[in-house]
């Protein structure tokens, strides 16, 4: 299967990439063999084949969520620059108003 140059930029664009002359020629024909080779695989025959529902058979391994007194903050303050009754303070990242500072 063909794809057009035009193919190409559009989705460069929809990707925000600026592509030069050499990239669209260059991602032309290797898009053009990814669509070649998707068709080969519409080809086969699936029809005896199970669905895979997750690739891992046993599932997901998950740990049982347990509350706990001294969670990753707390071993991790001495690590922070300030840390007060179990929280980080970090410094302001937005700027404000002096007349927003006086209502705050």
């Amino acid at each position: 299967m063909g794809i057009e140059r035009e193919q190409v930029q559009h989705i460069a664009r929809l990707s925000r990439l600026a592509l030069s002359d050499d990239e669209i020629t260059l991602f032309k024909g290797q898009l053009a063999r990814i669509l070649d080779y998707i068709g080969i695989l519409e080809e086969l025959d699936t029809s005896a084949t199970m669905p895979l529902y997750h690739p891992n058979a046993e599932g997901l391994s998950l740990r049982q969520d347990i509350p706990r007194e001294n969670g990753p903050a707390v071993d991790l303050k001495g690590l922070a620059p300030e840390f007060d009754e179990g929280h980080f303070l970090v410094p302001s990242i937005l700027e404000t108003n002096a007349s927003e500072q006086e209502r705050a």
